[in-house]
C-alpha cells in the first residue's frame, strides 16, 4: 500500500506529544497483540494503515494497524530503538551499531544507509529536505533526505540520547551531561547553551517560545526558545527519563517516583499530580482531552488531561511506550508486547 502521511516520533517537529484522534473512551480491552522475540525500547510510529516499531531483535516491523498482521520487516545489523520519521514514503531511523538508514515505509525495501561509527538512539526530525538525528559518539549530523549526504554536522560533547526538536528554524538537543544546545537548522551554528544540573535523555519539547526538558535531578527546566534564559523550574522528586507532552498551556511528564505531573506552562505551578505503582519511565501523549502513558507497574493509562482524573486503564504486563490514533492506542513494552487498545 502507498504510504502518503508525513508521521514523527512525539507527533512533530517541535515534539510536543500531540496526536490526532479521540482514543478509546473506556472502559477498553485489547484488540489484537503481536509478541516480538526481544523486548523494545522504540515507540511505535502510524502512517497510512501501517505501524511501525523497531526492536532488540534487530527489525524494523511493519504490521497493519487494524490486525496487527505483518506488512513487511526490514533488518538491520543491530538494535532499533530509534522510532522512525515518516516523511515522503520513506521510513528514516537510526540502529544501534551506527548506521543511518532510509527505507521504503511501503514495502521495506532499503533505499541508502549512512555509517556514523556510534550507536544511534535517538529519533530522527525532518525539515525543509533534511533529516537530523545525534548518536552517542556525540556528533548531531543533519543529512540530505534525498540520498543521505552529510549536509552538515557538529560536535555536541558526550552522548546524545535525546531526538532532536525544531521551533521557527532553531533545532533544539542534549547530551547525557546535561548541556542542553540551541542550533541553526540551517547550518548548525550555536545558537546558545545551558547546562542542567542533572544528565538529560529525554527530548526537548516546544511550545510557542519556551522550551521544555526534564533532567535527572528531577528539575523541568522551561527555557527562552531564542536565548536561553531560564523561565522557571518545577519539581519531581525522582529522575526524569520521559519527555515532556505540551498541550493547551499544560506540560506533562512522569518522573522515577511514580508520578505523573502536570504544570503550569507559563508559571510552572503544579496543576495536579497522579501517582502510578511504577517508576514513569515513557513518554505521556495526548489527543484531545485524553492523555495516555505507561507505568512500570505495567499499566497503561487514560487520563483527563485537565484533572488527571483516570478514565481507564488498561494492563499490559510491563512498561509501555504509547502512541494514539484515531478511536484507538497503540503500547509497545519493553518486554517486546505490541497491542492495540480500543473500546469495548
Amino acid at each position: 500500500m502507498p504510504v502518503t502521511e508525513n508521521t514523527l516520533f512525539r507527533g512533530d517537529q517541535e515534539r510536543t506529544g500531540n496526536l490526532e484522534g479521540t482514543g478509546p473512551q473506556g472502559p477498553v480491552q485489547i484488540a489484537w497483540s503481536v509478541q516480538l522475540s526481544e523486548p523494545s525500547f522504540a515507540s511505535p510510529i502510524l502512517a497510512s494503515g501501517m505501524l511501525f516499531v523497531g526492536g532488540d531483535d534487530e527489525i524494523l516491523h511493519a504490521l497493519d494497524a487494524t490486525t496487527g498482521e505483518t506488512v513487511w520487516e526490514y533488518r538491520a545489523s543491530d538494535e532499533i530503538s530509534s522510532s522512525p520519521a515518516i516523511q515522503e514514503g520513506v521510513a528514516y531511523f537510526g540502529s544501534f551499531d551506527g548506521v543511518f538508514h532510509a527505507v521504503d515505509a511501503a514495502t521495506g525495501v532499503e533505499i541508502w544507509a549512512v555509517e556514523t561509527g556510534s550507536s544511534i538512539h535517538a529519533s530522527p526530525v525532518v525539515a525543509d529536505g533534511l533529516v537530523y538525528f545525534g548518536n552517542y559518539g556525540g556528533t548531531l549530523y543533519a543529512l540530505d533526505i534525498a540520498d543521505g549526504t552529510i549536509v552538515w554536522q557538529i560536535d555536541g560533547g558526550i552522548q546524545i540520547s535525546s531526538s532532536p526538536a525544531i521551533g521557527d528554524g532553531i533545532l533544539i538537543f542534549s547530551n547525557t551531561d546535561g548541556l542542553v544546545s540551541a542550533v541553526s537548522a540551517i547550518d548548525g551554528t550555536v545558537i546558545w547553551q545551558y547546562n542542567a544540573q542533572g544528565s538529560i535523555f529525554a527530548t526537548a519539547a516546544i511550545s510557542g517560545s519556551t522550551v521544555i526538558i526534564g533532567d535527572f535531578i528531577g528539575a523541568v527546566n522551561a527555557f527562552s526558545l531564542y536565548d536561553g534564559v531560564l523561565l522557571w523550574q518545577s519539581y519531581a522528586a525522582a529522575v526524569i527519563y520521559p519527555s515532556a507532552a505540551i498541550s493547551n498551556g499544560s506540560v506533562f511528564i512522569g518522573s522515577d517516583d511514580g508520578n505523573i505531573y502536570s504544570f503550569d506552562l507559563e508559571t510552572g505551578a503544579e496543576n495536579w499530580r497522579l501517582p502510578t505503582g511504577g517508576e514513569v519511565r515513557t513518554s505521556p501523549v495526548v489527543a484531545g482531552d485524553l492523555l495516555v502513558v505507561g507505568s512500570y507497574d505495567g499499566t497503561v493509562y487514560g487520563l483527563d488531561r485537565t484533572t488527571g482524573e483516570v478514565r481507564w486503564s488498561q494492563d499490559v504486563g510491563a512498561s509501555a511506550t504509547t502512541l494514539i490514533a484515531g478511536d484507538a492506542v497503540y503500547a509497545v513494552t519493553v518486554d517486546g508486547l505490541i497491542v492495540a487498545i480500543r473500546d469495548e
